[in-house]
């Protein structure tokens, strides 16, 4: 894809503040477990245990307030984030939990208030990452995406109940469409046909949105493969459509296994199916040492 009718745009004090929501919940989460819930499996290919992925969420955090994750964001590709912070998850999952949690409020307070300080146009500059050319609050939504992954993957876990946080959705969506044209459009070997996303971001049920619903909020979003044209102005009529929640996306973009029941689609079934499969596979390719052995990627 060569052109870009339009971006998902988003006020940047929208996803600071989707920052300290999301820590929030994810701290909850974490007051909530028994002192024997820290140790339970959470999926990944080295079944990391749940103090596993709060240390990979410290580090993460840690790296970012230090100035250390923008040069690793630099990589040439995903590959080679591969185990970037396997010593600094290491260290810090043997916390004890209460621990754990001081640090993730600190380091979490820590970013939002480092973010919100960044004056609104320097904020908006692209800078190189192996996402693209991408402005500071693309890279922040992609940071409560990668948080929200892995608290769904504590709550699948656990058996703890799964929703959104409010805010959320939204940046999960634009985390997810941003990065697009980096991760997936390059590898997607098709030269003809529309795909149009429809993207529910209500914080409420995350089923697919109702073509009837008109007042669901959603993002929509396509992808012109005979034109190669993509974003929120494609005015071809589409081929096919997919609904889905914005938190079934970002499972999607994360490499996660989704029910049929989460995605919708309406026109041609099999043009969809490739778009999200190539959609699935950018996760599995570009982190495949996660595929393989479970480290830990941004």
């Amino acid at each position: 894809m060569t052109r870009q009718s339009r971006t998902v745009t988003m006020a940047y004090r929208t996803v600071i503040e989707a920052l300290r929501t999301q820590r929030a919940a994810t701290l909850a989460q974490l007051a909530a477990l028994p002192s024997d819930g820290w140790e339970i499996v959470c999926e990944g290919g080295s079944r990391p245990r749940v103090r596993d992925v709060a240390g990979h969420l410290l580090a993460v955090d840690t790296a970012a307030v230090t100035g250390r994750l923008l040069p690793v964001m630099r990589a040439g590709s995903l590959v080679e984030l591969a185990g970037w912070d396997d010593d600094a998850v290491a260290r810090y999952a043997e916390q004890p939990p209460e621990e754990l949690r001081v640090e993730l409020a600190r380091v979490g307070d820590r970013l939002a208030h480092l973010a919100g300080r960044v004056p609104r146009a320097a904020a908006q500059i692209p800078v190189s990452t192996v996402l693209g050319r991408q402005p500071l609050g693309v890279l922040l939504a992609r940071r409560v995406m990668n948080e929200w992954v892995r608290t769904d993957d504590i709550a699948r876990a656990t058996g703890a109940a799964r929703r959104p946080a409010p805010g959320v959705p939204a940046v999960l969506t634009l985390g997810v469409l941003r990065a697009l044209p980096a991760l997936t459009l390059p590898h997607m070997e098709v030269s003809a046909g529309v795909v149009r996303l429809v993207v529910g971001i209500a914080d409420g049920p995350e089923a697919p949105v109702d073509p009837d619903d008109r007042a669901a909020p959603r993002v929509t979003w396509s992808l012109d493969f005979a034109r190669r044209q993509y974003g929120r102005r494609v005015s071809a009529p589409p081929d096919a459509t997919v609904r889905l929640h914005a938190t079934h996306l970002a499972l999607v973009a994360a490499g996660r296994r989704h029910c049929d029941t989460d995605v919708a689609v309406d026109g041609d079934h099999e043009l969809a199916a490739t778009v999200l499969a190539e959609l699935a596979r950018a996760a599995t390719r570009a982190h495949s040492p996660n595929a393989v052995d479970g480290r830990f990627l941004y």
